[in-house]
């Protein structure tokens, strides 16, 4: 029972860690950021952001449209992703203007696209 506790207390620690880490981030990119950068450097700059959630509960930073705005209903966590139709995927792969193959393989395209890749250490 000791060991099943100190696992959960290390957890913990690890969950921590990670938010330390990623609120850090974010708050070097809030620097970086300005409203004058072109959609694609945001866009940069949220993918470097979700490379570290590598959580599925954890926040997705929303990615830029063409016309330098939020896209619309973008999906806010991992478990999202996971539960998004084929149409759904499509309709934001459009939007990217990234290449719609009507396939399973597109979601992972997606996910690679917005920088979200799920560790299992």
């Amino acid at each position: 029972m000791a060991v099943l506790q100190q696992g959960q207390v290390n957890y913990k620690q690890r969950l921590l860690d990670l938010q330390q880490g990623q609120a850090g981030i974010l708050q070097y990119i809030q620097c970086l950021e300005d409203s004058s950068s072109p959609s694609k450097d945001k866009n940069n700059i949220a993918q470097a952001i979700n490379s570290t959630s590598n959580l599925r509960v954890n926040f997705l930073e929303l990615l830029y449209g063409l016309n330098g705005l939020f896209i619309p209903n973008f999906l806010r966590t991992g478990a999202d992703i996971e539960r998004l139709s084929s149409d759904g995927i499509n309709a934001l792969l459009v939007v990217l203007r990234l290449e719609v193959t009507g396939t399973a393989a597109c979601k992972e395209c997606f996910k690679r696209y917005i920088g979200f890749v799920i560790s299992m250490d």
